[in-house]
């Protein structure tokens, strides 16, 4: 290199340095233009102002520089790897990918060029790529902290969690002050439900960046699923300061249904509907609560219509429709018609099956149908309300009652304090002329709900009938 366009590559580097671009370019050109320059003074002048472009922003000129430096010589590296940069900045991935190739082809040795090339792969979901690029870039530096933060991210996302613990652990012993690095480690623990784990890695990630993002929202969940509420609470109002995400209005409104208030509840809920119009969860907690707990049917209803229609696969959201359609409404052709989609849905699901039985026994009186469903449900899931049911249709339609005093003995045996199937089976005992029996029945009733007035009621006759 000549002495004059040395002189000049320093005068343009010291004023890069000293934030001085205009002037800096000014350096770059002078030996663009001057006549006497060699080829590779000039691919050094055109890769150093394309350098100083892409800081101040000028993105399209910058590329100019470096085709021209290709056009002096494709077969060098640096100018692949720079274009590969910049197109990576400009969003325009298949470019980026193709000039990273290039600079691979001509120099397998540069880390960088595998890393940011990674990069690509990671933000475009090609996880596997990504992974494989980090890999080639620890190989060539093993020492590099970035790249290992990087591997540790595919690895997330490729669910391979224990080894993306490890590559965090790799990082922050190279800079233990690598808060991305705490991040993806917190998020390594979460994915495992390690909590506990993930809120102290999370707490270090904010030790070193108090505002970001990811590590608040993650650590806010994580209390939340050990149930320290008052904790979750501020760390994801504190999150929602910084961005207003749907899901942390969603965990939000978990926390208030969790404390009873189900009206800030909802409000959080719609929240995060207004950012995330398509949020079924959200959907469903906010149709939920409206039923349950402010006896809003019609707007409940509207939820699981609109929940119904985001995702006609959503078996949940067709079983609470149609009992909310056979208990409030008592439409029980369209209850039936959601309940039989729950069912096509998830055939294992023993509630659908007897809420099916419900509407066959006491709305369409159909008792055989309804024992048939009551049956395949308690192959699925033993369980006290079914044999409960059951019991109720040998007893009240069939006249069975004997069948019945077995089915509530079954339900008693699986929940000893279910209080319905003590005062039926009483009923029952009675029909077949078991009064003592009957009345120990009513006992258990008020031992179970002493304020039972039915119960209180029958337990008097009885005493009396028994002259007791």
């Amino acid at each position: 290199m000549s002495a004059s366009v040395e002189e000049k590559i320093n005068q343009g580097d010291g004023a890069w340095n000293n934030d001085e671009m205009r002037e800096a370019v000014s350096h770059y050109n002078s030996i663009l233009q001057s006549g006497k320059a060699t080829d590779e003074e000039k691919y050094l002048a055109y890769t150093r102002k394309a350098s100083v472009l892409k800081e101040i922003g000028n993105y399209e000129t910058a590329l100019e520089c470096l085709e021209d430096a290709i056009e002096l010589f494709p077969d060098l590296e640096e100018a692949w790897y720079n274009k590969g940069n910049i197109h990576s900045l400009l969003e325009d991935y298949e470019k980026a990918i193709e000039s990273y190739n290039e600079a691979i082809v001509i120099g397998v040795d540069n880390e960088n060029t595998y890393n940011n090339r990674g990069a690509i792969y990671y933000f475009i979901e090609e996880y596997d790529k990504a992974l494989d690029d980090f890999q080639n870039a620890l190989k060539i530096k093993p020492n590099f902290e970035q790249a290992f933060v990087n591997k540790g991210n595919a690895l997330l996302k490729l669910d391979l969690y224990e080894e993306a613990l490890e590559c965090f652990q790799e990082a922050l012993l190279i800079n233990e002050n690598n808060y991305r690095a705490f991040v993806g480690k917190g998020l390594a623990y979460f994915k495992t439900a390690q909590y506990d784990e993930a809120i102290m890695v999370f707490n270090a990630a904010l030790y070193q960046k108090e505002e970001h993002l990811e590590a608040l929202f993650y650590k806010g969940i994580a209390l939340y699923n050990i149930d320290i509420l008052n904790e979750a609470e501020e760390t994801l109002a504190k999150a929602v300061e910084l961005e207003e995400l749907a899901q942390a209005y969603f965990y939000l409104g978990n926390i208030y249904k969790a404390r009873s208030d189900y009206q800030n509840a909802l409000k959080n809920w719609d929240l995060a509907i207004q950012i995330e119009k398509n949020y079924e969860e959200a959907w469903f907690n906010k149709a939920m609560t409206l039923s349950e707990h402010f006896d809003r049917h019609e707007e409940a209803l509207s939820c699981f219509n609109k929940l119904t229609l985001l995702n006609r696969h959503l078996a949940i959201a067709w079983l609470e429709k149609g009992k909310l359609l056979s208990n409030e409404f008592e439409e029980y052709d369209d209850a039936m018609t959601a309940l039989k989609n729950a069912k096509k849905l998830d055939t294992d699901n023993p509630e659908t099956l007897t809420e099916m039985g419900k509407i066959y026994a006491y709305h369409l009186g159909e008792m055989e149908q309804a024992l048939d469903l009551f049956d395949e449900a308690l192959e699925i899931k033993e369980d006290a309300e079914i044999w409960f049911q059951k019991g109720n249709i040998n007893a009240r339609f069939e006249k069975k009652y004997r069948e019945a005093i077995a089915c509530y003995d079954e339900a008693l045996t699986l929940d000893g304090r279910h209080m319905k199937s003590w005062f039926n089976k009483g009923i029952a005992l009675g029909k077949v002329n078991r009064l003592e029996e009957k009345l120990s029945c009513m006992e258990k009733v008020l031992e179970i709900e002493p304020a039972n007035q039915q119960a209180m009621k029958m337990k008097k006759e009885l005493e009396t009938e028994l002259k007791l």
